[in-house]
């Protein structure tokens, strides 16, 4: 029941995920006790911030949900990126929220592929 609450109070409003949809996540959440994901945001308020990140010259595209009721649009601004990434596009998603990649598969699959064939190998 947890996990069916987090993804629908985290999702876009309107978003609903079936059954079939939240099985996988069910089921892990069964087996490993919430370990991993979880566990991520936990530890994100027991530690002190990590050190700036080393400069990245790579191109970075970051896909944001930007009905994402938790880590809200402005979270992707890119000015908060530009000072440590050289090359940063946002790709946002509207109409998705938390789970942009459950939510709204084409589109996000749609932005990889075109990011992959615009970035030299």
């Amino acid at each position: 029941a947890s996990i069916r609450r987090a993804f629908h109070a985290c999702a876009a409003p309107g978003t609903r995920f079936g059954p079939a949809d939240l099985a996988p996540y069910v089921e892990a959440a069964r087996t490993t006790g919430l370990r991993g994901g979880i566990q991520y945001y936990r530890a994100a308020f027991l530690t002190k911030p990590p050190p700036r990140p080393a400069r990245l010259p790579v191109p970075t595209r970051l896909i944001w949900g930007m009905e994402d009721p938790i880590l809200g649009p402005e979270m992707a601004e890119p000015s908060h990126y530009r000072d440590w990434i050289d090359d940063f596009q946002l790709l946002g998603v509207t109409g998705a929220g938390h789970w942009v990649q459950q939510e709204d598969p084409q589109r996000v699959n749609g932005h990889l592929a075109q990011f992959w064939d615009e970035v030299p190998a």
